[in-house]
């Protein structure tokens, strides 16, 4: 409702008693007026005059009793704020991370309606076509002629839709507390387009990029840090890196020095809170073993405590030979130092592993 609000007490009686004290509705209120007969509705009316900030709901009823029955009234009543707003920010922020973090990562990829209109989802959400071979009751779930699902799953999502405060609260944590993996440049330069537009792009922190096993190119990874410094507020970025370059690291270095040296500038604004030779990282290993543990979201650690482990666990074994594993860490302590001596003022660390 507008701030100017007029609540309105009518009637074609030739009497009207005016309210003796001022509306409830805010400390602008105006004292009301007596009542004045109108020609053209031919009745008396009363006229209050209300400033507020708030919202209010507007009602109107007959009185049925007492001095004014007989009249109608428009009577206005604030509306009730929304009860999570009248927790502190702190716990509302608990509560956002709680509904909208996911402990596995955010994986994205193109949903394909038809040509030239593409939308973003989780990987985990199936397309037309891949419905044709859900089991049969999840089949029945969705509609091939409406192109959508029949039954209205939980979504954590609709957290954003109870008002515009919380919706602007949550949005926070939902880019900022997440880690968001994309396959292909594509993908990733359109999420991130999306974000700019909506002037979201500010609260992403976390990005992954993994190509299939294998296919991890120079052009691609060229590209990828391109985009990549669209991100105002970068706190990490994983990538596989090429297996020409696995004993090169001074390659890395030079590629992703316009990413470094934006990210360096952030930091000095208090953007970015870790030290800097972390911003940029591998998954660790990347054996089919270790891709399917991730997958579970088991740690290599419990993997391994396993002491007699049976077939499906076994295939969550890291199968990666130690020769491959000491060229892994050795190429990112390297770069790390490099990155260090060039652009940072604190001690390397250890390699980031998923």
């Amino acid at each position: 409702m507008a701030n100017s609000i007029e609540a309105a007490v009518f009637n074609s009686a030739n009497q009207v008693t005016h309210w003796d004290n001022d509306c409830e509705l805010g400390s602008a209120t105006m004292a009301p007026t007596s009542g004045s007969f109108n020609q053209q509705s031919l009745s008396y009316q009363q006229i209050v005059k209300v400033q507020s900030s708030t919202p209010h709901f507007m009602r109107s009823f007959t009185i049925a009793s007492g001095p004014g029955k007989g009249y109608r009234v428009l009577v206005l009543t604030p509306d009730s704020p929304c009860p999570l707003l009248r927790l502190p920010i702190e716990i509302r922020d608990m509560i956002y991370e709680y509904v909208l973090s996911e402990p596995a990562t955010v994986e994205l990829k193109f949903f394909l309606k038809w040509p030239g209109n593409q939308r973003i989802v989780q990987k985990s959400f199936p397309t037309s076509n891949e419905v044709l071979y859900l089991p049969d009751k999840v089949q029945r779930e969705y509609d091939n002629k409406l192109e959508k699902w029949k039954t209205k799953h939980r979504n954590a999502l609709s957290l954003l839709l109870l008002n515009q405060q919380i919706s602007a609260e949550a949005i926070k944590i939902l880019y900022g507390a997440n880690s968001f993996r994309f396959a292909s440049p594509e993908v990733l330069r359109h999420f991130l387009t999306k974000l700019t537009g909506r002037n979201k792009i500010q609260y992403l922190r976390h990005v992954r990029f993994a190509e299939p096993e294998g296919k991890a190119t120079v052009t691609t990874l060229r590209e990828v840090l391109e985009i990549m410094e669209l991100v105002p507020h970068l706190r990490s970025l994983q990538f596989l890196v090429p297996k020409s370059w696995i004993e090169e690291p001074q390659k890395l270095l030079k590629l992703c020095e316009p990413l470094l040296q934006k990210a360096l500038a952030s930091g000095q604004n208090g953007a970015i809170s870790r030290r800097i030779e972390h911003l940029l990282s591998s998954f660790g290993c990347t054996c089919v073993g270790c891709k399917h543990r991730r997958i579970s979201g088991l740690s290599a650690a419990k993997v391994q405590a396993i002491k007699n482990p049976n077939e499906k666990m076994q295939r969550l074994r890291c199968t990666a030979t130690k020769t491959r594993i000491q060229a892994h860490d050795e190429f990112w302590k390297e770069f790390r130092a490099l990155v260090k001596a060039k652009y940072g003022t604190g001690a390397a660390g250890a390699a980031i592993s998923a």
